[in-house]
């Protein structure tokens, strides 16, 4: 089964143009069980995402958890469930607002573009929870925004059959806000009695909108949420964040002795000792540049593929999937149950596959 459920579970994002910003978001339902299969649909990515923005990671505050090649920005729920979390590629220029929210989860950061910056919210509103106009139109006041994540938020306008409060609550504030919903009438939200729904989406202030494209993909990466995208076509800015360091061992020592006696005698002595030691650190910086290597300051992504990652493990996510797909077409008890059981099958696949590399990498 090498050939038919590789595209399946891995699918690509080739679209992005290179001066773009590419931003995933999904409702991972617990990103510590779903690590696995995000990490490895990383780096199966030909241009992995600039910002990935994590709905109901269900982390605490004692938990630490870490993307390769991003740092992350978080707000963690003080119970069980929700939380938000902002992975932002290393190098990418950033800020994160502090602007507080206390009932509302979200995470918000100020992304550096070439000719502007963007603010970018991480939101998650819970099913069946009150949302204030006055909190959430708060989030609609900056400019050049993106808003994005799980609102549990039902309406035609992307693609649901009915509308519920939150609905109508984001009807009302993009309306207000000249804010335009970039969804495209795809669903991603799997409903646990079949059949999927529209949970999921972008909002995008109206000067950025016909510069945005969104869309989503059918794999759930073990999550009740499919992924979503949306490609800014605005170029972000990348910054130095690995400083040069000098390579002392392929040092030229007889020349860094021969200049550093001419740098070091055209030092005037001066009184002054904050100025005679600035004087002379500049020298010595001067002489190592000319006669010691420095490392690059490229910034090196990692992009290893995972080591228990085998065809069991390919061959689990692409049976759960083909389960998911048959039972959104015909929903039926047997077709839910087999989807569950292949949902399960496949963690479990992954994570014994895990541990037994684990206990391959420590024996003796």
């Amino acid at each position: 089964m090498d050939g038919p459920f590789e595209e399946n579970v891995n699918q690509k994002h080739t679209h992005k143009a290179q001066n773009s910003l590419l931003l995933m978001q999904w409702n991972a339902r617990g990103i510590t069980a779903r690590q696995k299969e995000l990490k490895n649909f990383l780096i199966n990515q030909d241009n992995t995402p600039d910002i990935i923005c994590i709905q109901e990671t269900f982390l605490k505050e004692d938990k630490i958890f870490n993307l390769p090649n991003y740092s992350v920005i978080r707000r963690d729920r003080d119970k069980f469930g929700g939380g938000v979390a902002t992975f932002v590629k290393n190098g990418l220029a950033y800020l994160e607002i502090k602007d507080k929210y206390d009932k509302l989860e979200t995470v918000i950061t100020e992304i550096k573009l070439a000719n502007k910056s963007i603010t970018v919210v991480n939101l998650y509103l819970p099913p069946n929870c009150h949302v204030e106009y006055k909190e959430l139109s708060k989030l609609f006041k900056y400019k050049n925004c993106i808003i994005t994540g799980d609102l549990n938020s039902h309406s035609p306008l992307w693609g649901g059959l009915d509308t519920n409060e939150n609905g109508r609550l984001v009807e009302r504030v993009l309306d207000e806000f000249n804010f335009s919903c970039i969804n495209t009438g795809q669903p991603t939200y799997q409903k646990h009695a079949g059949g999927m729904s529209a949970l999921d989406l972008t909002l995008v202030s109206s000067k950025l909108a016909s510069q945005c494209c969104w869309s989503t993909q059918n794999n759930a990466l073990g999550s009740d949420h499919n992924p979503c995208f949306t490609i800014l076509n605005e170029s972000p800015v990348i910054e130095n964040v690995k400083k040069k360091k000098f390579q002392f061992q392929k040092a030229d020592w007889v020349k860094y002795k021969e200049i550093a006696v001419d740098n070091i005698n055209e030092i005037v002595v001066n009184d002054n000792v904050e100025t005679f030691n600035s004087n002379l650190t500049s020298a010595i910086i001067k002489t190592s540049k000319l006669s010691i290597p420095q490392s690059g300051n490229k910034i090196k992504q990692n992009r290893k593929p995972l080591p228990f990652w085998n065809k069991e493990c390919r061959e689990a996510i692409y049976l759960r999937n083909k389960a998911r797909n048959k039972f959104n077409r015909y929903k039926t008890v047997a077709n839910n149950i087999e989807f569950r059981k292949a949902k399960y099958k496949a963690q479990k696949t992954l994570k014994d596959a895990a541990k037994a590399t684990r206990s391959n990498t420590v024996q003796p």
